[in-house]
């Protein structure tokens, strides 16, 4: 391949080699430049970590937990989900109802309710 730092979370394009069947970048460690490859299921989640996040109210809705709706791709639909506060208070750990596909580090994840945008943060790696 390229270079790891080429490379993007749930990217086919450019991979080089011929497959047997589709394969996504499921996970990149920069730092060996290694890429791992894998089939569309791998990449789906359900939960996966936030950072950096910022309120437009100045803080979160409800504290420690709260429920949203969050969209991690511009065109994607937002799945609602539950959110804990992580290690800090701006880190948050995100359960969604239902898997999302590749929400990749340096993502956005936006929170909903209804059409209000409560705030967000960055996908964690």
């Amino acid at each position: 391949h390229r270079c790891a730092a080429a490379d993007t979370v749930g990217e086919r394009t450019g991979l080089g080699g011929a497959l047997a069947e589709r394969r996504y970048v499921a996970r990149i460690d920069a730092a060996a430049n290694l890429v791992q490859l894998g089939g569309r299921e791998d990449l789906e989640r359900r939960t996966f970590a936030s950072r950096d996040a910022s309120w437009v109210a100045g803080g979160p809705p409800d504290g420690e937990r709260f429920e949203a709706a969050v969209q991690i791709r511009h065109r994607a639909d937002p799945v609602p989900a539950v959110l804990r506060r992580g290690t800090d208070a701006r880190s948050w750990q995100i359960e969604l109802e239902r898997p999302a596909w590749a929400p990749a580090p340096g993502q956005a994840a936006v929170c909903y309710r209804g059409a209000e945008v409560l705030g967000g943060g960055v996908i964690a790696a």
